[in-house]
């Protein structure tokens, strides 16, 4: 009986993981495609298509789907800024952009800031004297 070298069994097991990955990409790939297969019968008998949540296109398959998703023009410009009129594909982009156009006001000088951030540093740097960088 030979024994197999650790060398031996290291290439042995990267041989392995490599098939293994193989198997599972064309897996995937047959997946992909019984997906489309079955979608495909069960609007050869009748059922009807689905409608995209956010463009009410049909779906008439899975590459329907697929290219939804990927076109950025089909489901972005939803949510419109009232104050400058730029559009954002999702609510929570609109409500971070809302903040830029708040003005922060220094209570001190008057001056106005758009973000918070900047005008307490401002408040610190003017007024208090503080040294943030050496």
């Amino acid at each position: 009986m030979t024994s197999k070298t650790n060398e031996e069994l290291q290439t042995e097991n990267s041989q392995l993981t490599l098939k293994l990955n193989i198997l599972n990409q064309n897996f995937d790939k047959l997946s992909e495609e019984h997906k489309i297969i079955q979608t495909k019968l069960q609007l050869e008998k009748g059922k009807k298509s689905d409608k995209c949540k956010k463009c009410d296109k049909n779906l008439d398959n899975v590459l329907d789907v697929k290219k939804i998703r990927n076109n950025k023009k089909s489901t972005s410009r939803l949510y419109k800024c009232d104050n400058c009129e730029k559009e954002f594909d999702e609510e929570w982009k609109l409500r971070a952009h809302m903040k830029t156009h708040k003005n922060f006001k220094c209570e001190k000088c008057e001056k106005t800031f758009a973000n918070l951030d900047i005008k307490k540093k401002h408040v610190l740097i003017s007024h208090e004297n503080v040294k943030l960088y050496c």
